[in-house]
């Protein structure tokens, strides 16, 4: 069986009959019907498809902006000319962006819309760009992680450091609010009454490296996080528009 150009196997997993999909199998429900949470990553899969490589800007011009005036200034830090020179050779190549990083882009982008008055299309343009910028989406570990070289601390292919995390959630809690605690409720909130984002705040820095690491969402949180609380808004805007009439 072939859905949205996708090879479904139908299956049989210890005598529960069901459908085998990108690697997982969903066994049947009672009554013999595909189970909710296969028909959810199905829809999720086709929602994520619409995102192409196509809709990335390779205007050199506004990529240079970006990098001189956003992402050497505030998310790499010290606006290094070196560093600033490195991040224009990745972000002005042709390059594709995984699903993983996709579907983590798609789903955290809403979560953080508006804040910094940033538009959606903002933040998933940022978030495109510097994950090409700081990891050129590759996996570099046995567990297909993505880590820094030479054992530096930062994580993902956003390259999130953990002490950024925590101090995000520590002094910017206000965007780390309802519509994020929702989001990642099932995955980190605690029986004990604590959010998802007070249990992220109390853990150490090796575990939360860990989980920024494993968890694509959750790192593309944390780089969006910082987008909306330090990008300026007016460069932004200015970027935003010249996209407008090109």
């Amino acid at each position: 069986m072939i859905i949205d150009g996708n090879v479904l196997e139908i299956s049989d997993n210890d005598g529960f009959p069901g459908i085998e999909y990108k690697g997982q199998f969903y066994a049947y429900d009672d009554e013999g019907n595909p189970p909710k949470r296969f028909l959810e990553r199905l829809q999720k899969d086709r929602e994520n498809n619409k995102v192409k490589a196509g809709k990335i800007n390779y205007n050199f011009d506004e990529n240079d902006k970006f990098i001189d005036e956003l992402w050497g200034k505030y998310y790499q830090g010290d606006n290094s000319k070196i560093k600033n020179d490195a991040a224009k050779e990745r972000l002005n190549k042709k390059f594709n962006v995984p699903d993983d990083a996709i579907n983590a882009i798609n789903v955290v982008a809403p979560l953080f819309e508006g804040d910094g008055r940033f538009t959606l299309e903002e933040i998933k343009t940022y978030l495109t760009k510097i994950g090409q910028i700081e990891s050129e989406y590759k996996r570099n570990t046995p567990e297909n992680t993505t880590v820094q070289i030479r054992g530096g601390p930062a994580r993902s292919y956003w390259q999130v450091e953990p002490f950024t995390a925590n101090d995000l959630l520590k002094k910017s809690s206000v965007i780390f609010g309802g519509k994020f605690n929702k989001h990642f409720k099932n995955k980190y909130s605690q029986k004990n009454g604590m959010s998802a984002s007070e249990y992220l705040e109390s853990l150490t820095l090796p575990k939360l490296s860990k989980l920024i690491e494993k968890d694509d969402e959750l790192a593309a949180a944390f780089a969006a996080a910082k987008i909306v609380t330090t990008f300026n808004s007016k460069t932004s805007w200015q970027l935003y528009q010249s996209r407008l009439k090109t």
